[in-house]
């Protein structure tokens, strides 16, 4: 494990990805904002090109109350920032490409919270009631090879992991 401190007190421990690029990958994760406000197209597009899974979220709050589904995204996202990138659409416009692409796209209660796994080209749309729970279950290939790198997110995650040996 790699332990970061800021000022004195410790703000991270690194227990995945072994390798110099998962810990610098990390580190930036740590600096960079919670939550990556998307304001134009071409936020919108360097927000995809993020090599890990990201999670995408369009709230129709108005400025002076926020939706439970916008509190329980920021809370995800706090809670799942070292492995997730999040981003909050201002716009419903940026995501009319994204939508039309992919006709399962529903709005519940007119929030839409999406998510782009770096395994699958497949975009999923996250339901409102668990969203740190189902962002956990969806974040995973169904198959994996196990390995020092993601066997710790793998057991974080709480589910059962079946073993298969191929020789």
């Amino acid at each position: 494990a790699v332990v970061f401190f800021h000022k004195g007190e410790k703000v991270a421990v690194h227990k995945a990805g072994r390798n110099k690029d998962k810990i610098v990958q990390f580190a930036r994760k740590l600096i960079d904002p919670t939550i990556i406000s998307i304001n134009t197209d071409d936020d919108l597009k360097q927000f995809q090109q993020k090599k890990q899974t990201k999670i995408l979220g369009l709230f129709q709050d108005n400025k002076d109350s926020e939706t439970e589904t916008k509190t329980q995204f920021e809370q995800a996202a706090n809670v799942l920032k070292e492995f997730y990138y999040f981003g909050i659409v201002k716009e419903e416009s940026l995501l009319t490409e994204i939508i039309e692409e992919n006709s399962i796209i529903k709005k519940y209660d007119d929030d839409i919270i999406l998510m782009f796994r770096e395994f699958s080209p497949n975009v999923i749309q996250i339901k409102n009631d668990s969203i740190i729970k189902e962002i956990q279950i969806n974040a995973f290939p169904l198959y994996e090879e196990i390995t020092l790198d993601n066997f710790y997110l793998y057991n974080e995650r709480g589910l059962p992991i079946f073993w298969v040996i191929i020789k």
